[in-house]
């Protein structure tokens, strides 16, 4: 994908998230995409960026941000793009193995919201403090650095 198309697609995104309501940043496409570019960056093997994909998981959570509903607009807009560029950087990287298992290990923590049960994430569960929650601009910038980084680090 060039640049470009990537700066259309997150603009677009961007821009249909602010239309809607409500806030929207670190969504699961968010999660997904930093993990699959550090676990891509900062090891050699697909365990290893399962493992840095929890870890930047922990860390994305930590940061002030909003979660936003699955089910609204701008989301699912968001988990497509993302999941196209993710799509991308794997198929350009030869399918790199470390993409698809960082990606994993970063979304894998929010499936525990699929259900009302015990939390055992530490973010979660308040064993590491959630970050604040920021208004609808600021979390849609945030999200948007967070995947233009992402993606341009798997170039």
């Amino acid at each position: 994908m060039t640049p470009a198309k990537l700066l259309t697609c997150i603009t677009l995104t961007a821009l249909l998230s602010l239309a809607s309501a409500p806030s929207h940043a670190m969504d699961p496409g968010s999660h997904a995409m930093a993990g699959g570019a550090l676990g891509l960056k900062l090891t050699k093997n697909p365990m290893g960026a399962f493992l840095i994909g929890l870890a930047s998981h922990a860390l994305l959570d930590v940061v002030p941000h909003t979660n936003p509903p699955l089910k609204s607009p701008g989301t699912q807009a968001y988990l497509v793009a993302d999941g196209a560029l993710l799509y991308d950087a794997w198929r350009r990287n030869d399918h790199d193995p470390r993409i698809f298992w960082g990606a994993l290990g970063g979304v894998l923590p929010d499936a525990e919201y699929l259900h009302k049960g015990q939390k055992v994430f530490p973010t979660h569960n308040g064993t590491l403090k959630h970050g604040r929650h920021l208004n609808k601009t600021a979390a849609t910038i945030l999200m948007v650095v967070v995947n233009g980084i992402s993606y341009r680090a798997m170039w």
